[in-house]
């Protein structure tokens, strides 16, 4: 069944850098008939701020929050030219935090912020989408070219080991979120799954195993993971995307970065690990490496039933 997309949130802070409303943002609006909501997070005044006998700092940041206000509206004006229904706000606060109480507020479907890679190769993810990554309970998209709004090659990133007690699986968002973004531009979608032998290591020391036991085992475990991942695609009904299965053995952490640079990926669509009986999110250490690495765009699904530790 196709994700529906009814609100779509945009963290929006180009004003110095002239940018426009994230092209992929107004097209998904048009194509779901969206409403599509651009919020812009103001810092607070500083508790102790400079202080002048011609103007204070209080009509200096008045006059700041409504000049982002109008400068908003010009760019939300382009949009409703093209029939869309768009609305701006400003908070005032820190913007990771506010950016969660507006997606919490208006029920988002997805949440658009453009990221500027923290390191001089493109690799990692800034601050302030890092912690939505970890702590917004809709998807997340970080984008490294707010521009792009086609991504040619994408790929999700699902595991099907069992998960903990009390906790769900965020595969079948992830293949849904990732369906969405393909179809739209007729893109090519690699469904990947890392997988291993629990313990292969120590069962090949110490004569613990036959060389053909082990093999076995190996065999095994890759043709159950195989037949996961088909029904879980075949339950997903990808039959109209160009889509193929990538089944390869090792660590999710190590090669998912290099498997990303070598085929060409421009977006990545993968999970976080949620704690059961917790009600705030911990990404997961695979997770935090794959981020740490990654020099693409990135979609980030939470597992159903999430509660973000950030409340309005």
């Amino acid at each position: 069944m196709p994700i529906l997309i009814k609100n779509i949130l945009v963290g929006y802070d180009g004003f110095d850098r002239n940018e426009g409303l994230p092209a992929l943002a107004v097209s998904l609006a048009q194509e779901h008939e969206a409403r599509l909501h651009v919020l812009n997070v103001i810092p607070e005044l500083p508790h102790k701020a400079w202080k002048s006998k011609h103007i204070s700092a209080e009509e200096v940041h008045a006059a700041l929050v409504e000049n982002r206000r109008q400068q908003l509206e010009q760019l939300l004006a382009t949009a409703r030219r093209k029939g869309l229904n768009a609305r701006s706000v400003i908070r005032i606060g820190r913007p990771h935090e506010e950016l969660i109480r507006e997606a919490i507020s208006i029920s988002a479907d997805l949440l658009i912020v453009s990221d500027e890679p923290i390191h001089g190769d493109r690799r990692g993810f800034g601050t302030v989408t890092r912690k939505l990554l970890r702590e917004c309970p809709c998807p997340v998209l970080a984008k490294r070219d707010h521009r792009r709004f086609k991504h040619r090659h994408v790929l999700a990133a699902v595991d099907v080991e069992p998960v903990e007690p009390g906790s769900e699986s965020p595969n079948r968002v992830i293949l849904d979120m990732a369906m969405t973004i393909a179809r739209r531009a007729a893109s090519r979608l690699i469904v990947l799954h890392v997988w291993s032998l629990w313990g292969e290591n120590l069962l090949k020391g110490g004569g613990r195993l036959q060389e053909v036991e082990l093999h076995d085992l190996l065999e095994g475990t890759r043709s159950e993971r195989a037949q996961l991942v088909e029904d879980l695609m075949s339950q997903a009904k990808m039959e109209d995307i160009d889509a193929r299965l990538e089944l390869v053995k090792g660590e999710a952490r190590d090669l998912l970065p290099s498997i990303v640079a070598a085929q060409d990926i421009d977006l990545v669509v993968m999970g976080t690990v949620c704690r059961a009986g917790l009600k705030s999110i911990l990404i997961g250490n695979t997770a935090e490496k794959v981020l740490n690495d990654l020099t693409c765009s990135v979609l980030a699904v939470k597992p159903p039933g999430f509660v973000s530790p950030v409340s309005l």
